[in-house]
């Protein structure tokens, strides 16, 4: 075993977003099949802006709660700390809901985290992502990430790191229809 040893600071950093919660918060009664509802928790000490287009994919924006700019935190406190949150969501249209989402390094066009979220109709919900190191349009963004291999609900997280392996984002999606995509960006 090697004599150098990584020492991994721990955060205590609550994330605490309820999938069936926040799909009552977005929608309230309504259950309508495909709809979807995205929460963004941003557990780092650094700065994010949420960014999507409603004229590429399919789905209307429906409602936000929260701002968009998510706020640093000290995720290294000896007392626990909330997560910073912003919510959205889409009304299924046609075939369901197929959104990409920008989460932005402090606004920058050139470093996110490219996210697609998906609720096709009579079929398992899945996710695409990766960080991004580039400004592109979302156009060109759906289209990098429509040629990725999907990762469904059923799989569990799917895990992405910046490229300085500093910040993972966590993505989760439900089976359930209503859909709730919960992504957690957590310390490395």
């Amino acid at each position: 075993m090697s004599d150098i040893v990584k020492n991994k600071v721990e955060t205590n950093v609550n994330f605490d977003i309820d999938p069936i919660q926040l799909i009552k918060d977005i929608f309230g009664s309504d259950k309508d099949r495909n709809n979807l509802a995205v929460a963004i928790e941003n557990g780092t000490n650094k700065e994010w802006k949420v960014e999507w287009n409603n004229d590429v994919g399919h789905g209307d924006f429906h409602d936000s709660k929260g701002n968009s700019k998510l706020k640093a935190i000290n995720p290294y406190t000896s007392k626990a700390v909330k997560s910073e949150d912003f919510e959205l969501g889409f009304k299924a249209v046609g075939a369901g809901c197929n959104v990409a989402i920008k989460i932005k390094l402090n606004d920058k066009s050139d470093s996110y985290f490219g996210i697609m979220a998906a609720t096709p109709v009579n079929k398992t919900n899945y996710v695409k992502a990766k960080y991004y190191e580039k400004n592109m349009s979302f156009e060109k963004l759906w289209d990098d990430l429509d040629d990725m291999d999907k990762h469904y609900g059923s799989e569990g997280a799917l895990n992405v790191k910046n490229k300085t392996k500093t910040v993972n984002a966590e993505i989760t999606i439900e089976e359930t229809s209503p859909a709730a995509c919960i992504i957690k960006l957590e310390m490395v």
